[in-house]
């Protein structure tokens, strides 16, 4: 979702790269004046303000499209323009718009008015994963808030709810776990390293779960924060306070948060009322 889509203000350019068959007001992967605006009543831009907030967002199709026969953006870049150094099946989508939270962050911290010590990333479903991955590789994030895909995680391995690792890269081909999809070890081995990885980077700030949709597996979302909570208490912070999933709408309010709601795949200006309340508490508390 390009940052036209977030507010009908003129000033915000159009983008240029390439959009999804899903883009509201788009007309052959083109944006167009009609697409101007579209996703602003999820995005409350206002109410971010006054609560004492700033934000800042990409497009991740900026950084490399979403397109399974296509690598452009960064790929292309480093490539220096030899098609045979940027294979399109063979590059890690989401880990290049983890470069891009980077990048962004790189900004931020040069702005007196941002305090460097609360930066949050937020992402919706392989944005939501790209949130947490760029949160693993760079400290200077220090809140993570995650609505999340059906990526198992941590329970790739034990459950038939959600959607597994081969599943992902069968219907999502820029996905960054392609190279783990054949073999059921190296998939739970890559999945296991990943969080253990993110949650001993990530000790000591705060991470918001939330999910719900029909094919999600909340309660394997669940239990990856409860497989981090040791990390975090080894370090000694509070991780997860909940012993058990919490009914839907209420926010377990720990360093390690979670937070179910019903509804569709989306991230709604409900979820970011959770978002701001969640980052109020933990924020307050230092």
């Amino acid at each position: 979702m390009a940052n036209h889509a977030l507010t009908d203000d003129p000033r915000v350019p159009l983008t240029r790269s390439w959009l999804g068959s899903k883009c509201e007001g788009c007309t052959n992967h083109v944006a167009t004046e009609g697409a101007r605006g579209s996703q602003a009543t999820n995005w409350p831009l206002a109410e971010i303000v006054a609560r004492g907030y700033a934000l800042a967002a990409f497009y991740s199709g900026d950084i490399d499209s979403d397109r399974a026969d296509v690598s452009d953006g960064i790929y292309a870049w480093l490539a220096g323009g030899n098609p045979a150094r940027n294979n399109p099946t063979n590059r890690g989508t989401l880990a290049a718009w983890a470069w891009g939270f980077h990048r962004c962050v790189d900004y931020l911290i040069t702005e007196p008015s941002v305090d460097m010590r609360r930066i949050a990333a937020v992402g919706h479903s392989r944005n939501g994963k790209t949130a947490l991955l760029a949160a693993a590789f760079d400290e200077r994030i220090t809140m993570v808030f995650s609505t999340s895909g059906r990526l198992r995680w941590l329970c790739a391995d034990r459950s038939k709810a959600g959607q597994s690792v081969q599943n992902i890269n069968e219907h999502f081909r820029t996905g960054s776990t392609r190279s783990s999809s054949n073999s059921r070890r190296t998939r739970t081995a890559a999945v296991r390293s990943a969080l253990s990885r993110g949650s001993v980077r990530a000790a000591a700030r705060a991470v918001l779960q939330r999910r719900r949709r029909p094919g999600s597996n909340p309660a394997g979302q669940f239990e990856v924060l409860q497989a981090a909570d040791p990390v975090y208490r080894f370090l000694g912070v509070e991780g997860l306070t909940a012993k058990v999933m919490p009914p839907q709408r209420q926010l377990v309010e720990s360093r390690l948060g979670y937070y179910i709601r019903e509804g569709k795949h989306s991230m709604t200006a409900d979820d970011w009322a959770v978002f701001l309340n969640f980052a109020d508490r933990q924020w307050r508390r230092e």
